[in-house]
């Protein structure tokens, strides 16, 4: 599907239970560096989404930042996908 905007989000908390939570709202959450979690929002998805997922169990966010993807992130993450489609 055609999707949001995409953030970096550091938490404080159940970090399974918040992905969870994201998740059951349509956004796609995977791991990041450095303890990160990127989070992409549905189409049409704000912020709010990330905000409510936090209060409703209970995480404490402490980092929300907009995800900028450089040329290289991209490559090399088509790299790695192309790698594992060849297995």
């Amino acid at each position: 599907g055609s999707y949001g905007g995409a953030y970096l989000v550091r938490i404080e908390g159940d970090r399974e239970r918040f992905r969870s939570e994201l998740e059951t709202a349509d956004c796609a959450v995977e791991e990041g560096a450095r303890q990160f979690l990127e989070v992409t929002l549905p189409a049409g998805g704000d912020t709010d989404l990330i905000l409510t997922a936090s209060r409703s169990t209970g995480v404490q966010l402490r980092k929300l930042v907009t995800s900028v993807q450089s040329l290289e992130d991209v490559f090399m993450k088509l790299i790695v996908e192309d790698e594992h489609a060849d297995l």
